[in-house]
C-alpha cells in the first residue's frame, strides 16, 4: 500500500464538509508515518479494496468500502476507530471544532486547574438520614 492509497482511504472514510478538512487537509499523512498502527489497519481494508479503488470514483469507492464493512465489520470498525482518533486529534481539525465552539484548550493531557474540594458541599447529604438498609445475610 502506497501512502497516497492510504490516503485515497481515509479520504474517503474522511472527505470533511462544513468547514471541516478532509483527512489529507487535516494532515493524516504525517499521521501514517507515526502512527504504524493505522498504516498496519489501512493495508488489509486497502487489500480488499483491490487495485481499482483509487481509480474510481467517489460513488464507487463508498460503495466498496461498505461491501468491506458488511464482509468483517470488526476489521472496518477498528479501522475507522483508528483513523478517527487521528483525524480528530489533528491540530487542524481542533482549530475548526475551537472555531465553532469557543472551546479553545482540550481538557487532557493537562486538564483544568480545579480549585481544591470543599467539604461543606457534601453536608446536606451527611445530615440526611441513611436511605438504605443494610442486607442480611
Amino acid at each position: 500500500m502506497t501512502p497516497t492509497e492510504a490516503m485515497i482511504v481515509l479520504d474517503t472514510l474522511l472527505p470533511g464538509g462544513d468547514g471541516f478538512p478532509c483527512a489529507s487537509e487535516a494532515g493524516l499523512a504525517a499521521a501514517l508515518d507515526t502512527n504504524s498502527e493505522l498504516a498496519e489497519a489501512l493495508s488489509p481494508l486497502l487489500a480488499l479494496a483491490g487495485d481499482a479503488f483509487a481509480g474510481m470514483d467517489e460513488g464507487e469507492r463508498i460503495a466498496c468500502l461498505e461491501r468491506i464493512e458488511a464482509a468483517d465489520p470488526d476489521r472496518f470498525r477498528a479501522t475507522t476507530t483508528l483513523a478517527y482518533a487521528a483525524y480528530y486529534t489533528s491540530p487542524a481539525v481542533l482549530a475548526v471544532i475551537s472555531a465553532m465552539s469557543g472551546y479553545r484548550h482540550p481538557p487532557q493531557p493537562g486538564g483544568y486547574v480545579l480549585p481544591d474540594f470543599d467539604e461543606a458541599v457534601m453536608a446536606t447529604v451527611r445530615n440526611n438520614p441513611v436511605s438504605w438498609r443494610p442486607t442480611t445475610a
